[in-house]
């Protein structure tokens, strides 16, 4: 047998693991709370990277979560590869990929979650991904 050599997706799920660890440990949930008036409010994402898989994040202002199914998710965010990529080096913020149509934002409350979303990676985002 050789040795496990990860696909693009496991590579893309261990880096995401590792910003939802930093971010749950450096989040100050009240501030969340008081900064996007989220009063016990859960937020769910189905995040899907074309091609290689799909992520399930759900937040209630104190920490975020991948979960292995959400029904009915509150935001549906779909990007490519090359987008997730640029997102994770810095290259490019969720405000850029959105707003240039790298990434889709579907849902019931997608604007909403947009900007909860969009602020939490600038605080956390790339930085917080390579630490």
């Amino acid at each position: 047998m050789g040795e496990f050599i990860p696909g693009k997706w496991d590579i893309v799920v261990f880096y995401i693991k590792r910003a939802i660890n930093n971010v749950n440990s450096k989040i100050d949930a009240s501030k969340v709370r008081e900064r996007f008036s989220m009063q016990n409010e859960e937020r769910s994402c189905r995040m899907t990277i074309t091609d290689l898989g799909t992520l399930c994040l759900v937040t209630n202002g104190s920490r975020v979560d991948i979960v292995e199914k959400i029904e009915i998710p509150t935001s549906i965010i779909t990007m490519d590869e090359d987008t997730f990529i640029q997102m994770r080096k810095g290259i490019m913020t969720f405000d850029d990929a959105y707003w240039y149509g790298q990434m889709s934002v579907e849902g019931e409350f997608w604007l909403r979650d947009l900007v909860i979303f969009s602020e939490m990676f600038k605080e956390f985002g790339a930085l917080v991904i390579d630490k």
